[in-house]
């Protein structure tokens, strides 16, 4: 803890670059509950974790500028990170770059932003980049998913990798992260120290998955039961979740082979959908088939209701 700016580092005059580093629990009596940077950083494949600025930027507060990749910013407070609002002026520049990041339950204090957010009020001049970002809330950049849950490993045991369903794998870039690190993507390790890269591209945050994802496996109608009859003609479809499946096409029709209502409809990562205007007493066939970024499940059967 400090009272004065940044808890953990106040980088003043230098340029640093942090890689697969931890800040956790650092606190500030003003800005930059972790870092506090007025000049040049560089923040690689890190992890931070609970830091706390009395004033804003709960992680970094930056005056001067800042390049970040796949790092991983959970639980700060006061806005995870902070930038000054000026434009870059002379030899004074105020720049804060940010890709392939994950930012997920840090807190702020309305109407100021919960992941990235000007540190102070007034007309944002500074030059910013974000891009290929789990977001909060802030929505400028590109290529960002903003109010997704990167779906930790095990959030609340403090485990910050990412499950094989997670919307981060293979979502990042390594053009984006060779922007940032003096080390080349495909020779980089992670924050646990396991290659960089591994499967179709780079995961977004501090923690590359070493496990390729696999096309789901099948599931089936539990509503309304196969052969049922006497059903709604505004049925709602039900059926069981499957591990690994990040989303579901449905396919309905009059026939095993002619899917004529819906046709590969995909209705995302649910496991219920509405019908409505069916025919009374018409026979009614329906597959749900699982699907990711591996593929879709093969060979699923067809149920039937009237």
């Amino acid at each position: 803890h400090t009272d004065e700016r940044g808890g953990a580092i106040h980088n003043n005059y230098y340029d640093i670059s942090i890689s697969n580093s931890i800040f956790e629990q650092n606190s500030s009596g003003e800005n930059g509950g972790a870092i506090d940077n007025d000049d040049l950083l560089y923040v690689t494949n890190s992890l931070f974790n609970g830091n706390t600025a009395a004033v804003v930027g709960g992680a970094i507060y930056n005056d001067g500028e800042l390049y970040t990749a796949n790092s991983t910013f959970v639980s700060n407070q006061n806005t995870a990170i902070a930038y000054s609002r000026f434009a870059s002026s002379g030899s004074f520049n105020h720049i804060t770059n940010v890709f392939n990041s994950i930012f997920y339950n840090n807190t702020s204090v309305a109407p100021k932003l919960k992941d990235i957010d000007q540190g102070y009020s007034g007309s944002d001049l500074s030059t910013k980049d974000f891009i290929r970002n789990i977001f909060q809330e802030n929505t400028f950049g590109s290529n960002n998913l903003v109010g997704v849950n990167p779906l930790f490993q095990n959030f609340a045991g403090g485990n910050f990798r990412l499950q094989l369903a997670s919307p981060g794998v293979n979502y990042g870039n390594s053009s984006l992260y060779n922007q940032v690190s003096t080390i080349p993507a495909a020779s980089s390790r992670d924050l646990a120290n396991n290659p960089r890269v591994f499967g179709a591209s780079i995961d977004l945050g501090a923690y590359e998955l070493q496990q390729n994802q696999q096309v789901p496996i099948c599931t089936q109608l539990t509503t309304p039961a196969n052969n049922s009859t006497n059903i709604s003609i505004n049925p709602n479809l039900t059926w069981t979740a499957v591990s690994d499946a990040t989303g579901y096409r449905l396919y309905v029709g009059t026939s095993a082979t002619n899917f004529n209502v819906l046709n590969g409809q995909d209705v995302g990562n649910v496991t219920s959908y509405p019908l409505n205007g069916l025919q009374q007493g018409t026979q009614y066939f329906v597959r749900v088939v699982p699907s990711n970024s591996a593929g879709s499940a093969s060979g699923c059967s067809v149920t039937n209701f009237i």
